[in-house]
C-alpha cells in the first residue's frame, strides 16, 4: 500500500493576509503544513493537492449563491499559499 500527503486548499485564499478568509491564526497551520510537505518530500511520498476553483463564467455556482463570489480559477486567490510550491509530478 503507497502512501499519499494530500494537501487541500492550501491556497491564498485562507493562508495569505490578503485572502478573503485569511485569519492570523493560520500562519502557525502554514508553517506545519509546510514542514510535513518537506517531511513528505525527502521520503518519497506521492504529494497530491487539490484546490477549490469555480469558473469566473459559471454564475449558477451553488456556492456563489450562499457565499460571495470567491476562488476564480486564475485568481490570486486560488495560487498556492506561500511557501507552497508545487512540485513537478505533484
Amino acid at each position: 500500500m503507497a502512501t499519499a500527503l494530500i494537501l487541500v486548499d492550501v491556497i491564498n485564499d485562507f493562508f495569505h493576509p490578503q485572502g478573503h478568509n485569511y485569519y492570523p491564526q493560520y500562519e502557525a497551520i502554514l508553517a506545519h503544513i509546510r514542514r510535513l510537505l518537506d517531511v513528505a518530500r525527502r521520503h518519497g511520498v506521492v504529494v497530491i493537492h487539490a484546490a477549490e476553483g469555480h469558473p469566473a463564467n459559471h454564475n449558477g455556482d451553488f456556492e456563489w449563491k450562499k457565499l460571495p463570489r470567491h476562488c476564480v480559477i486564475g485568481s490570486f486567490e486560488t495560487r498556492p499559499a506561500p511557501g507552497i510550491d508545487i512540485g513537478e509530478g505533484e
